[in-house]
């Protein structure tokens, strides 16, 4: 049995399947909606791009600003050091003791700058250099403060040390920073001084010439590392001096610092400072081998003390104080030659000696008597025995004369 089609079924699917029906017209609204959506992630992507590149223009003017700026904290740093160094250095020649309220300055400029730019590592150089002066010149007052400084300070610089390549032109130098400034012994007698502090500070220089040992062996041609070597080896050789049984171990640093400061001497032979350390380094090297009995490399350590000398003497031939360096440092070296045997001095006479000293005993007064005779060359360079003490007796082979204490002290300048 056929049913009847239905009119209006038969209209409906004509009019849905027909071109521009429904069914049709819903193909284009699903590619709209996709059009639109990339449209919208090509808007996100672009806005995301435009985000970026601003970003990316604004880290860099950051980055332009904060490089403006460390290199403006670098010049400023170094102009300001150059200042306060010259300030530090006529305080402590003209005001005995230095005056805290004179060197306060110096201290503030550089504890500021520690505390502005700790934590740049690209100011690690300079940060390090000023902790190094705030050490010396908290040891310059007497405070133990500055061993505390040199250690933050030394910290920095194994961190520097360690860089694949390091900038070795800006390698901060413990030498021009501190050692130059405090001596020594103004880095010991500091107020309230106790053990800790001297193990301290012994663990501080001993760290320190490590560093620069290690990096003059890699760089040895750079001048600062050799610099700051020889330094930190006087030091370690004072140290060793005053301890009990520190005497080899300080011979060998007067030794090592001697070598290190003969190849600055020879490539840098205007500096008068390496020239000065370095007769400080052969006279005290002398002086522990002639106690050693060791002279023959004691008179040759001192010949070269006097040697240098007397460089230093003819390019200041106006300079007194070098002159009398020069001369005390002769005389050291002519009590350091072994004493000659009679035979040596009976057979280096001239053949007419005896003639001359037949005619120097007829010159003399009747009754025998020489009481107006002029002492003897050797006789009025050898001091007076100190008030209470008796002269000891010279021993085969020792110096013909004793030193005196003032020309046993090391020179001036050393």
């Amino acid at each position: 049995m056929r049913y009847p089609r239905s009119h209006t079924s038969d209209s409906f699917f004509r009019h849905a399947i027909r071109p521009g029906g429904p069914w049709r017209g819903a193909t284009p609204g699903r590619a709209g909606c996709r059009r639109s959506g990339l449209s919208l992630l090509s808007v996100l992507v672009s806005l995301l791009i435009v985000a970026l590149a601003t970003i990316a223009v604004g880290s860099t003017v950051v980055a332009m600003r904060a490089a403006e700026q460390r290199d403006r904290a670098k010049q400023d740093f170094a102009q300001a050091s150059g200042g306060f160094d010259e300030l530090v250095v006529a305080v402590a020649t003209t005001v005995k003791p230095p005056r805290k309220d004179l060197l306060q300055p110096a201290i503030d400029h550089y504890q500021k700058f520690v505390q502005s730019h700790a934590a740049d590592k690209k100011l690690l150089p300079e940060v390090v250099s000023a902790r190094f002066h705030l050490a010396a010149l908290h040891a310059k007052l007497g405070s133990k403060e500055g061993v505390e400084a040199m250690a933050l300070g030394l910290g920095d610089l194994d961190e520097i040390a360690k860089q694949e390549a390091p900038d070795l032109a800006t390698f901060p130098s413990l030498q021009d920073c501190a050692l130059k400034v405090a001596t020594p012994v103004e880095w010991f007698m500091v107020k309230d001084a106790d053990r800790s502090y001297g193990t301290r500070l012994i663990f501080c220089i001993n760290r320190a010439m490590g560093t620069y040992s290690a990096l003059s062996r890699k760089y040895p041609d750079d001048v600062n590392l050799r610099n700051n070597h020889a330094a930190l080896l006087k030091g370690w050789a004072l140290i060793q001096g005053q301890l009990p049984g520190g005497r080899p171990k300080s011979l060998a640093a007067w030794l090592t610092a001697r070598d290190i400061l003969e190849t600055l001497v020879r490539d840098q032979p205007a500096v008068q400072d390496y020239q000065v350390r370095l007769v400080e380094s052969l006279a005290n090297a002398a002086r522990i081998q002639k106690t050693d009995k060791v002279l023959d490399q004691a008179t040759a350590n001192m010949q070269r003390a006097v040697a240098v000398r007397e460089q230093m003497a003819a390019a200041q031939p106006d300079n007194k104080t070098l002159q009398q360096e020069m001369t005390t440092a002769k005389r050291e070296l002519e009590r350091m030659k072994p004493a000659e045997t009679p035979a040596a001095a009976e057979a280096d006479k001239p053949a007419d000696a005896p003639v001359a000293e037949a005619r120097a005993d007829d010159a003399k007064p009747a009754d025998g008597s020489d009481a107006a005779a002029p002492p003897a060359e050797t006789e009025k360079e050898t001091p007076p025995a100190t008030t209470g003490e008796t002269p000891p007796e010279p021993e085969a082979g020792a110096p013909a004369a004793a030193e005196s204490p003032a020309e046993k002290a090391p020179s001036a300048g050393q």
